[in-house]
């Protein structure tokens, strides 16, 4: 946290290295029927080409309350 603050205290360009969740889902507010559509059609893409297991890595990051 300290690392944070000092680097938006800082007086030009600075860099600022943390660590993620590459699995993290960005909800906006209000979402679309087309926005929904499209994440479901992604879903099922990945399945059918053999990427289950993204999907479920996206589910346990989303609906789990699990530390990655």
């Amino acid at each position: 946290r300290q690392a944070l603050i000092d680097t938006l205290n800082s007086k030009g360009p600075a860099l600022l290295d943390v660590v993620v969740n590459r699995n993290e889902l960005v909800t906006p507010p209000k979402l679309t029927w087309k926005e929904l559509t499209g994440f479901g059609l992604y879903l099922i893409k990945a399945v059918l080409n053999g990427q289950g297991n993204e999907v479920i890595d996206l589910a346990k990051s989303n609906l789990f309350d699990t530390k990655f």
